[in-house]
């Protein structure tokens, strides 16, 4: 048996719930049909956690597609067999570099969001379950509940068993993710959009929780909490009035109607923020016109004409189909340790990316080191050439002094210890 104490919590928490969603009888049971709703609400509600938990998944598979956006692009810049098609392509990395902010603080404003959703709902969820509980137990007659029938009389706990399903559902563990199609409509959380209401007095079968006439009854005058604040003389299922804003979201149904709906939104929009950047998002992006500027030496800002010249009009395929082309270039097998060759789209590790990018820089760096040793040798050749027809010149003054002297302009000096016929030589 629970104590004066536990029946006097559970009762401040039906006195709680049933301002919110009930008004109970002056004597009798609640109405089936009243009683109905809340239990089917209380199943609703419990979708919370899934919905959480299916939005974490879904925010982390985004932000997951948008980290591998940048090393894609970054491999697929290196491919680019033009220099000016490179330097053209780097506002778009950067560009898209800058979004990560942004995307992630989308990312963690819908999971704020979720967390709200899923506290109000859960919290409003284990109300109705509680007082469900009470309106099961505690009819005044033997397997009698204070559920009645359309003709008010008490219902045994069988009968209204359909009733407490929901009510009796668990939440589930662990979190199984849900999809946002299967969460109620937010507006589903306020019906009914009128109030419900079934006439209840009268029953011969008293209930306790409702019935201030009787003093065996709980809540008669001179019970365990006093006078009692039930009144009204009809069961009735209260509708609840949408907020318009999180502030004036002050009633637990409001305040979970009112995060359903800014969760749905949030999850639309942390879909777009992460993980679907589109060629035309990202040169949309605030710092890509500097970035640009900086690519072609300018000393102003592009304009759109420029900026269209360079990576076409909206509708032209280079934006429709950016990243398609990225992703349909393939990889050979081995920049990244594959066995075969693989799309660039194919590979979703950093650490292949890395790879990759490593392999083309690689070749980069090896045809740059190529070009300079190939002008080294050349310089290196056409030196040779010019210093010997340069001590050809200084040779041909032979041991004569004053023509040696006359070649001082061609580097030409007289070295009277040097070798014969050759005292007229090139300065070293």
């Amino acid at each position: 048996m629970p104590t004066i104490q536990q029946l006097g919590f559970l009762l401040y928490t039906a006195v709680a719930v049933m301002q919110q969603v009930a008004e109970a009888t002056a004597k009798g049971p609640i109405d089936q049909r009243v009683w109905g709703h809340a239990c089917t609400l209380s199943a609703e509600l419990k979708k919370a956690s899934g919905a959480t938990q299916g939005l974490i998944n879904r925010i982390g598979d985004a932000l997951d597609k948008q980290q591998l956006l940048s090393p894609k692009l970054n491999v697929f810049i290196h491919m680019q067999s033009s220099n000016k098609r490179k330097k053209e392509l780097l506002p778009i990395l950067y560009s898209l570099a800058d979004a990560a902010p942004s995307s992630a603080a989308a990312a963690k404003q819908a999971l704020t969001t979720a967390l709200l959703y899923t506290t109000h709902a859960t919290y409003e969820a284990g109300r109705l379950d509680e007082f469900g509980l009470l309106l099961q137990s505690m009819g005044s007659a033997t397997g009698k509940t204070c559920i009645g029938s359309n003709s008010c009389a008490a219902e045994t706990g069988e009968d209204v068993k359909t009733s407490f399903v929901g009510c009796e559902a668990k939440l589930v563990t662990p979190l199984e993710a849900s999809v946002p199609d299967s969460l109620p409509s937010p507006d589903a959380l306020l019906e009914p959009t009128a109030d419900q209401t079934h006439s209840t007095g009268g029953s011969a079968t008293d209930c306790p929780l409702t019935d201030d006439t009787g003093t065996e009854n709980l809540l008669n005058g001179g019970g365990v909490l006093g006078t009692t604040t039930f009144t009204a003389a009809n069961a009735k299922f209260k509708k609840t009035d949408a907020a318009g804003c999180q502030a004036s979201a002050s009633q637990g149904l409001q305040a979970t109607h009112y995060f359903l709906k800014e969760l749905k939104d949030s999850d639309t929009r942390t879909k777009g923020a992460a993980g679907n950047k589109t060629a035309d998002d990202i040169i949309k992006e605030q710092n890509f016109k500097e970035y640009l500027k900086k690519v072609l030496a300018a000393e102003t800002l592009p304009d759109n004409s420029v900026i269209d010249t360079i990576y076409g009009k909206e509708t032209d395929d280079f934006r429709k189909a950016f990243w398609g082309h990225v992703e349909e270039t393939v990889i050979p097998k081995e920049a990244t340790g594959r066995n075969e060759d693989t799309k660039l789209g194919a590979i979703n590790t950093l650490k292949e990316l890395h790879l990759a990018t490593i392999y083309y820089q690689t070749q980069t760096w090896d045809t740059f080191a190529e070009q300079a040793e190939t002008i080294k040798n050349i310089q290196d050749k056409g030196e040779k050439k010019y210093l010997k027809a340069a001590e050809t010149t200084c040779n041909a003054a032979k041991d004569n002094q004053d023509e040696c002297d006359k070649l001082k302009e061609k580097g030409c000096v007289f070295n009277k210890d040097g070798e014969k016929d050759k005292k007229c030589t090139l300065i070293k």
